[in-house]
């Protein structure tokens, strides 16, 4: 009997790289929140904001999808701008696919 290691093809262009940092969330000028990085790519990032799905139903968190997020790291004096690509309201988990970096060259380290 074989094992089977590959059961689904990923389809990521870059690997994620995991890295946990805080950072804080505007996705309006009413919805605000906080979280952490999960781990990120040059390309994208997934990040746990509980804060932003608090008041909603699952069902609702669609409203989120193709918004734009703006999302800073305190810690790292960065700021990014992306476009939500994913949302999994069960876990409190976004992912953005990034769009404007304040310091290109400081996202790079990080994802390297």
């Amino acid at each position: 009997m074989t094992k089977a290691y590959n059961l689904f093809n990923d389809r990521r262009k870059s690997l994620r790289k995991p890295f946990k940092a805080q950072v804080t969330l505007k996705l309006s000028d009413f919805i605000k929140g906080s979280g952490y990085l999960k781990d990120v790519t040059i390309e994208s990032a997934c990040i746990v904001a509980p804060e932003l799905f608090a008041f909603l139903r699952p069902e609702q968190s669609d409203i989120f999808q193709d918004a734009e997020l703006a999302v800073c790291l305190p810690s790292e004096s960065l700021n990014l701008r992306g476009k939500i690509i994913r949302v999994s309201p069960f876990e409190n988990e976004l992912a953005i696919t990034i769009l404007q970096t304040s310091n290109d060259e400081k996202w790079m380290e990080i994802c390297r």
